[in-house]
């Protein structure tokens, strides 16, 4: 225990499996921070609200106060993260998908980040076009892994 207090519990770094620790996964949590670093960056040029989605005529259909609406996009893609790999760090548990398709979602969620401060400040670019790539990566990833757990490849 820690001289002077009462309750002292050490953290459970112990019972992950650091090993199962992969590169991609080291990619997805970067994406995650530079979006953060992005969204902070850009925070004092952002609107009081900012939009975080458009409805197909491109016209914004939900608002949020900029601080939330920020950190919103960065935590939806630490959340897909923690579900789709951070199985595969606790014993017991296997990871829902393999490292790169979770990457391929986190890095899409973070690009989406990246958009959000962009039609915010105002780049002029209809958002479905916008989300298409991500889309488009993410559909391509989850593919590619049916494929090769079939045995296709």
């Amino acid at each position: 225990p820690i001289a002077g207090t009462i309750f002292y519990r050490p953290l459970p770094f112990s019972v992950m499996k650091l090993d199962a620790f992969r590169p991609a996964d080291v990619g997805s949590l970067a994406a995650i921070a530079l979006s953060v670093i992005v969204g902070l960056v850009a925070l004092p040029t952002l609107p009081a609200e900012v939009a975080v989605q458009w409805a197909a005529d491109g016209s914004p259909s939900t608002v949020l106060p900029a601080v939330p609406g920020v950190f919103l996009t960065p935590a939806c893609a630490l959340l897909a993260f923690a579900y789709l790999r951070g199985g595969g760090l606790l014993p017991g548990r296997d990871p829902e998908l393999r490292s790169t398709t979770g990457l391929a979602v986190v890095a899409s969620v973070s690009y989406l980040q990246v958009a959000l401060v962009a039609l915010n400040l105002g780049v002029s670019v209809n958002p479905l076009v916008v989300v298409a790539p991500a889309v488009i990566a993410v559909l391509a990833a989850t593919y590619a892994e049916r494929i090769a757990s079939e045995g296709v490849v």
